[in-house]
C-alpha cells in the first residue's frame, strides 16, 4: 500500500469526522489541507505496548464500536479474519483499528509490507484522534515499527522515508527528521514521496519559493498528477500569483476529473 493509499484513507476519515461526501478521497489534496499536528506533538521518549492497546481501545470505542463484538482486539484471530477486520476498519473510519491488525499479521506472517502499512495507518490515526496523548502513543508505535523494519533492512526507502515524516511531525526530533528526507533525495533525487512531504512541510513553514521548486519538481515528473497540480497552485495562491494559481488549480481539476472517471 503506497503513501498515496493512505492518504486517500486520511480523507475517508475526515469525511466520517465532519459528515461531509467529498467528491474526492485523497490525502495529497491541496484543496481538502488535512490536519496536521506539528510544534505541539511532543511524545514521550516511552512508552507501553498496554498503553497502545488502551489507546486503539478508546478509538474504538470513540466511534460508537464495541471491542467485544466490533473489533476484538485481545482474541486470537486468522489471517483472513484479520483481512476483514482491516477492511472492516477502514469502511468505519478506525485508522487506528487497522494498524494494530495490519500488525498482528506481520507478526504472524514476519513481512515488513505489513509492518510498513501498520505505521501509515498509525500516522493518520494521529491526525484525527481528538486526544492529544493518544495520538503522541500512535507516533511512538509508528516509529517502533519503523525502526524494527530498518533494523532488519537498512535500505527500505519507504520505511526511512516514513520515518522522516513521523519526525518531522514530532518534537523535539523535526530537524532529525528533514536530515532523514534531505538522505532519502541524496540517494533517490526523484524519490515522489520525499519530495511531497519536504514540499508540504516548505508550506507549512512559509518557505514558498522552496515549496515551488519542488512541487515543480514532481511536476516534471508527473505533469498529469491532479495532487501535484493543486499543490502549485496552492504555491502561488500564498505568493498572492492568482493568474498562476487559477491555471494551475484548472489542470488539477481536469486531471482529478479524468482520474476519478477512470476509477469509476
Amino acid at each position: 500500500m503506497s503513501l498515496r493509499t493512505i492518504i486517500q484513507f486520511a480523507t475517508v476519515l475526515f469525511s466520517i469526522a465532519i459528515g461531509i461526501l467529498l467528491v474526492s478521497l485523497n490525502w495529497k489534496n491541496a484543496t481538502s489541507n488535512l490536519v496536521k499536528k506539528t510544534s505541539k506533538q511532543t511524545p514521550q521518549n516511552e512508552f507501553s505496548e498496554s498503553q497502545y492497546q488502551l489507546a486503539v481501545s478508546d478509538d474504538i470505542a470513540e466511534m460508537g464500536f464495541s471491542i467485544e463484538t466490533d473489533f476484538p482486539i485481545n482474541v486470537s484471530l486468522s489471517k483472513d479474519s484479520l483481512q476483514i477486520l482491516i477492511e472492516h476498519s477502514i469502511n468505519s473510519g478506525l485508522a487506528s483499528a487497522a494498524a494494530f491488525y495490519n500488525e498482528i499479521i506481520a507478526e504472524k506472517e514476519n513481512k515488513d509490507s505489513f509492518y510498513l502499512q501498520s505505521a501509515r495507518y498509525l500516522v493518520v490515526a494521529n491526525q484525527f484522534t481528538k486526544d492529544e496523548s493518544r495520538g503522541n502513543i500512535f507516533l511512538l508505535k509508528a516509529l517502533n515499527l519503523l525502526e524494527k523494519i530498518l533494523k532488519n533492512n537498512p535500505k527500505n526507502t519507504d520505511a526511512k522515508t516514513l520515518k522522516g515524516y513521523v519526525l518531522v511531525r514530532t518534537q523535539p526530533m523535526t530537524m532529525e527528521g528533514i536530515a532523514i528526507l534531505q538522505e532519502v533525495l541524496q540517494d533517490d533525487p526523484n524519490n515522489t514521496d520525499a519530495l511531497f512531504m519536504m514540499g508540504d512541510f516548505s508550506i507549512e513553514t512559509g518557505q514558498y519559493e522552496k515549496a515551488l521548486e519542488r512541487f515543480k519538481k514532481l511536476l516534471s515528473l508527473q505533469p498529469f498528477n491532479s495532487d501535484y497540480n493543486f499543490k502549485v497552485s496552492e504555491v502561488f495562491s500564498r505568493l498572492n500569483m492568482k493568474d498562476s494559481a487559477d491555471y494551475y488549480l484548472k489542470r488539477g481539476t481536469e486531471f482529478r476529473t479524468k482520474e476519478t472517471i477512470k476509477g469509476q
